[in-house]
């Protein structure tokens, strides 16, 4: 059952999850032939760490009463807690530290791949959700956890993954980009992190001849910085859900309820955004009692932020702007469909070209003043995506048969067949007022004029005050970490 999230405001947090939890399963053996015991299941999922788990009893030791002697009230030890998995992050050597790929320049046909996979994923998801409820996705999550269950994969499996992914079949290049979106890089001028980036592997290791391969490790920590985790993963429920909790600031509490005794391996990242405006909301910019109606005619109260923008978008069925944060690095992207166009048709002719003709043909500068307004919003969103990634062309790895996820265990010499039971993908999103208000650190300009003679200035009104669709786009790449829609506040 899909589930919606969502909350906007200056400061958004998201976590995907894919979680993948399935019965590994080998071909079939020639008649006379001993089968393959490598069985077992993966989940793949990002989050934060668990909360420690409690493995002992606290113990009592009692103490004797003489006759002669007053009573001496019983002496408790404080219980000990351990967490179930321990981790393994430091007994593994990276190939490289990634430093090849610093400066490295992302490739434009790999980018356009993203993209197109990005917005994709976003109208399946909004497809089969209520049209009432608001979405919420976050592309560069899902990318990623996909892309580590990538290196572990083979055959069709992978050829299938990288085409639906990315519209080409180059795993290495893959991870080179994925390498840039695992290491985020701060914004000039600002102090703190506005994205935060965190991946995991847990493998169970209950069966003693089970074990990971070494070059599978060895990629998810030198382009994903995974921190590795090993224990028999059916009592780490608790941790895993602390992991992700963490990792989220808190905003993500819980990704999976338990974790079922043939799962074999997790893989989990999470996403975590929070930054404030370029430009700060001050308060005679906030109206407490404006309204936000619906596509039903519903009029709801809402707090309206208005402010003027220097950036608008517009199409044949589009109106919007770009509203940036601070250091300019990330800029929330708004899409209003123009009046008559439902929401639902609108998406419906979402493509990534779209999203970049939008912003490549914006008209950008001192002499476009867009008088913009937006609700402020904070909702979550829930979904297995495992529907979802079939439609698009995943299935191989889906298949508890044909699957060929084989470069992840091992069990003696042989591989381990797995396959994808659940991907499991939630996020959280609030948008408020807050906002940096030193303006004048962050004032850089993204596009150079040359027109000799002042240009006559242009006045647009883009107010989001009806359902809407809005991305969080990294402004370097124009991929977006976070698309949703508001069809309600």
């Amino acid at each position: 059952m899909r589930k919606r999230i969502i909350k906007g405001s200056s400061a958004l947090m998201a976590a995907a999850m894919l979680l993948s939890a399935g019965c590994s399963r080998s071909d079939a053996p020639a008649p006379g032939a001993t089968e393959p015991s490598s069985k077992g299941n993966v989940i793949i999922s990002t989050v934060a760490e668990p909360e420690t788990k409690a493995l002992t009893e606290p113990e009592t030791k009692a103490v004797t009463e003489p006759v002669t002697q007053p009573v001496t009230e019983p002496v408790t030890e404080e219980p000990k807690y351990e967490d179930p998995a321990k981790e393994l992050t430091a007994g593994i050597l990276a190939k490289n530290d990634g430093k090849a790929l610093r400066g490295w320049e992302l490739d434009k046909k790999m980018l356009s791949g993203l993209k197109k996979f990005s917005v994709d994923v976003f109208k399946d998801c909004y497809k089969a959700a209520d049209p009432a409820e608001n979405v919420l996705i976050s592309p560069e999550s899902i990318i990623l956890a996909l892309g580590m269950t990538a290196n572990g994969a083979e055959g069709k499996t992978l050829s299938e993954m990288l085409k639906t992914i990315t519209g080409m079949e180059d795993i290495d290049l893959l991870n080179k980009t994925l390498y840039y979106y695992a290491h985020p890089s701060k914004p000039y001028g600002v102090e703190k992190d506005q994205l935060k980036i965190a991946d995991s592997v847990w493998i169970d290791t209950s069966k003693i001849a089970v074990s990971p391969y070494e070059d599978f490790l060895n990629t998810v920590r030198s382009i994903y910085d995974a921190q590795v985790y090993g224990g028999i993963l059916s009592e780490c429920t608790d941790q895993v859900n602390a992991w992700v909790k963490e990792h989220t600031d808190d905003m993500i509490e819980k990704i999976v309820d338990d974790i079922s005794e043939d799962v074999r391996t997790i893989l989990i990242n999470a996403v975590c955004f929070d930054a404030k405006w370029k430009v700060a909301y001050e308060d005679d910019q906030v109206d407490e009692n404006g309204t936000f109606t619906k596509e039903d005619g519903t009029e709801q109260k809402a707090a309206m932020l208005s402010s003027t923008e220097n950036t608008y978008l517009h199409d044949d069925d589009t109106t919007g702007f770009i509203k940036y944060y601070e250091g300019n690095k990330y800029a929330f992207m708004a899409l209003l469909p123009n009046e008559g166009i439902s929401l639902s048709d609108y998406i419906s002719g979402l493509t990534g070209e779209k999203i970049s003709a939008l912003n490549e043909k914006a008209k950008r500068g001192e002499n476009i003043v867009v008088s913009a307004k937006i609700p402020e919003f904070e909702y979550d969103y829930g979904t297995s995506l495992v529907d979802t990634l079939k439609n698009l062309g995943i299935n191989e790895a889906f298949d508890d048969y044909s699957s060929e996820i084989t470069k992840i265990l091992k069990e003696n010499d042989d591989p381990m067949h797995l396959f994808i039971s659940d991907v499991i993908h939630k996020t959280h999103i609030e948008l408020s007022r807050e906002g940096t208000k030193a303006a004048a650190v962050t004032d850089v300009s993204f596009e150079e004029w040359s027109q000799a003679e002042p240009l006559e200035t242009e006045y647009y009104t883009v107010y989001l005050d009806r359902p809407f669709v809005y991305a969080i786009l990294d402004t370097e790449s124009g991929l977006p970490v976070f698309m949703g829609t508001v069809a309600g506040v």
